[in-house]
């Protein structure tokens, strides 16, 4: 029976969620809405472990929805044979094996949810969520950030964007926080949006100093045929990079970012693409990660033989 049809209080909802990104989180939180407004009981599972899904708990569910995350896609096939099956995401490498599965007379049940490279995963649980309502300033802005929609953006437009994404990344609401209903409530909360700014412009005040310092210890790379800017540095975002690579391309043709950084148990790699021919969820998907063609990581056990 489809989500349509089931009666209100019968509807047992899982969602699932990227629990380590804004747009994740703020996915969750549209589940969160849409639940409680729709009378559904509902559990939440914030999640960056694509491996363990939580099959008790999808088990007892008569609706799973899963919000810029995915599991490997054979297992999404198997989740959606046990109980219905909603995902919205962006993520390249995800959607491609998704649409080549689905070739396959073993997987032709089709997911439902919307799925668009172009779109972040909060704009498209909204859109699913709330087809008829417009999407708030929270969902819009943390999608233009997520997506890089912002680099189209005129200069003044750009900073207004990074700085609430930052701004947000300090404060960190939880997907249970009050804050969330504030923000995805019709007319948003101006005055928590307009705190997020001035808090993002501070950060970014600083960021930008520290990023000064960073970039004076990377060095170009050549690796799987890609020309890089390498740089060791943990969590940063690949904007921080932008001077630095306009720079460089001056003398050098640098097609992406690759930042890394030593994590418990290995080696963290975060690729970013500077140039549109270059698409590194494919390099990810290699070394058993992905992402989006643009944007993409993975992780592994040893440093990089060409960064040694």
């Amino acid at each position: 029976m489809s989500p349509a049809t089931k009666s209100e209080s019968e509807m047992k909802v899982l969602g699932i969620y990227h629990s380590v990104d804004n747009d994740g989180i703020c996915s969750g939180a549209i589940i969160k809405k849409w639940c409680e407004e729709k009378g559904h009981e509902l559990i939440l599972h914030g999640t960056n472990d694509r491996v363990n899904a939580p099959w008790d708990l999808i088990a007892n569910s008569d609706l799973v929805i899963i919000s810029d995350f995915s599991y490997a896609m054979k297992e999404m096939f198997a989740i959606n044979n046990v109980s219905e099956l909603v995902w919205c995401d962006h993520h390249k490498s995800a959607i491609d094996e998704y649409n080549e599965l689905l070739k396959d007379p073993a997987f032709a049940k089709p997911i439902m949810g919307l799925r668009d490279v172009k779109q972040a995963g909060c704009e498209l649980t909204w859109k699913w969520a709330f087809p008829k309502e417009e999407a708030p300033y929270a969902v819009t802005t943390l999608g233009c950030y997520d997506c890089w929609r912002w680099k189209e953006e005129d200069e003044s437009s750009q900073k207004a964007i990074l700085s609430f994404e930052f701004g947000m990344r300090a404060d960190a609401p939880e997907v249970g926080d009050p804050k969330w209903e504030w923000l995805l409530d019709e007319d948003g909360d101006p005055e928590l949006e307009r705190i997020y700014l001035l808090k993002g412009r501070g950060i970014l005040d600083y960021q930008e100093n520290m990023m000064e310092r960073i970039n004076s210890t990377g060095s170009v790379i050549e690796w799987e045929g890609v020309v890089w800017w390498a740089v060791n540095c943990h969590q940063t975002d690949s904007s921080n990079y932008e001077k630095q690579v306009a720079m460089l391309k001056e003398t050098v043709n640098i097609h992406a970012v690759l930042i890394f950084y030593r994590r418990l148990g290995g080696w963290k790699y975060s690729l970013r693409a500077v140039d549109r021919d270059t698409d590194v969820s494919l390099i990810a998907k290699k070394y058993k990660g992905g992402g989006h063609a643009g944007a993409a990581s993975f992780l592994a056990d040893n440093l990089l033989d060409v960064l040694q």
